[in-house]
């Protein structure tokens, strides 16, 4: 299972890092994350979830 995870600090400096089985960490200069990763790797699971999803993706 993959996670993103992001922090924040008291000053307000943030980074986002992207955690998955088998794969070096990645760490970005981001504020906030998506469900996924660089790229879509479920194909079937993102086109169910887009039409499932209320807020349109």
């Amino acid at each position: 299972m993959s996670y993103n995870v992001t922090v924040v600090d008291r000053s307000g400096d943030f980074s986002t890092v992207f955690l998955a089985p088998g794969k070096s960490g990645d760490i970005r200069r981001l504020a906030a994350a998506t469900n996924h990763q660089k790229k879509v790797e479920w194909h079937q699971h993102a086109a169910r979830r887009r039409r499932s999803s209320a807020c349109g993706g």
